[in-house]
């Protein structure tokens, strides 16, 4: 059976999904031209805020994470658990490359359906929820006891489907194509959305907090998820909290006060030395303004 004929020349890209339009082939292009310029400072041997490998003769840091460029989306739960494990990591962000490779199928190795990816060595894993898991396993982020694996485990699984339900909000024309050009038909989701939906999540979220809450006095000053210290559901939890407060932020302010714990973890987790310096690094990409990425 013949395969389609994949063309990188008439893509575009706006937040790793949809149609091309013209809004979205201007971010592709400003962000191929963008990746061309890590590339060459890799090459003089410069840093970049986009990270790359090292070039000839540098070695490697440990972790790679692939992902498209210049924006947060689902990428930035596996950034905060890698930050606050103190891990050092490159991006390799280049739009072309990581077209032809997930949407056109061309990628050998192990098979990954979609970024984002991270890979160390030969190994490689997909699945953002798989990956968060993964790397709280290997860098001590998994909470201690079965019971509280498991509750993580399941705060997690909320947390993507809080995630998932805030992007579909901004298609519901098309699942498939850009926000931009169904702006009119997608609104009244939007508004459910904010109204419904939105206010649910945050309300379930600080039922979960209030479960802990006895520990934490006892944990001197943490305020978690499980537990009595800090775990990769935390840094999870927070990136969706961020991602609401940002993507919809009078409905955030309509609702946050009924969340008391929530607002006080939010604040601690942004707090956490390693976590505040980087959301104010030039690492930290803005958020694009739509569907929560």
């Amino acid at each position: 059976m013949q395969q389609p004929r994949c063309r990188v020349s008439s893509i575009g890209h706006k937040s790793a999904f949809g149609q091309p339009n013209s809004a979205s082939l201007a971010n592709f292009a400003a962000a191929t031209a963008s990746a061309t310029v890590v590339k060459q400072m890799t090459a003089r041997g410069e840093n970049s805020s986009a990270d790359t490998a090292g070039g000839e003769g540098e070695p490697s840091p440990k972790w790679q994470l692939r992902y498209w460029p210049n924006v947060p989306g689902r990428a930035e739960f596996i950034r905060l658990i890698l930050v606050e494990a103190g891990q050092e990591f490159s991006e390799h962000c280049d739009p072309e490359a990581i077209y032809l490779d997930f949407k056109c199928q061309q990628k050998t190795g192990w098979p990954v359906f979609a970024v984002p990816m991270i890979k160390q060595g030969d190994f490689e894993l997909g699945q953002t929820a798989t990956i968060c898991r993964y790397l709280a396993k290997r860098l001590g982020l998994l909470p201690d006891g079965e019971p509280d694996r498991w509750r993580a485990d399941q705060t997690c699984a909320t947390v993507m489907d809080f995630i998932t339900e805030g992007r579909l909000a901004f298609h519901g024309r098309n699942f498939y194509e850009s926000y931009f050009g169904q702006e009119a038909e997608t609104r009244p989701y939007i508004d459910y959305f904010e109204r419904h939906r939105l206010p649910k999540f945050l309300r379930h979220f600080e039922q979960v907090l209030s479960f802990n809450a006895a520990n934490w006095d006892a944990s001197g000053g943490g305020r978690f998820v499980v537990g009595r210290r800090v775990t990769y559901c935390d840094l999870c939890l927070l990136h969706v909290l961020r991602a609401a407060e940002s993507q919809f932020p009078a409905a955030w302010a309509r609702s946050i006060g009924d969340c008391p714990r929530l607002a006080e973890f939010k604040a601690g987790m942004e707090d956490r030395p390693r976590v505040r310096d980087y959301l104010s690094s030039a690492r930290c990409k803005p958020f694009e303004g739509n569907s929560m990425m």
